[in-house]
């Protein structure tokens, strides 16, 4: 039994739209969307990878980054 092109060409696009948009959510609790950069020690890089609750709540346990691992020094909301 063959599957419809049509259909086929579909639901590719509808995976491909939920990987997107899993890609937008927080690397933490997965419900909001990233929003904050988390800069690390060097000050030369960070990773865009959680909303800001969870940014703060790392930034208040002293937690690393949860991408590298690194130390972070702050975090900065972006738009």
């Amino acid at each position: 039994k063959m599957l419809n092109p049509k259909l086929a060409v579909k639901t590719v696009q509808q995976t491909e739209q939920a990987k997107e948009d899993d890609e937008k959510l927080c690397s933490i609790c997965l419900d909001a969307n990233k929003n904050m950069l988390l800069l690390h020690v060097t000050e030369t890089e960070g990773h865009l990878c959680c909303c800001e609750p969870c940014a703060n709540e790392l930034i208040a346990d002293g937690a690393p980054c949860p991408i590298c691992r690194q130390n972070i020094k702050q975090a900065i909301k972006v738009f």
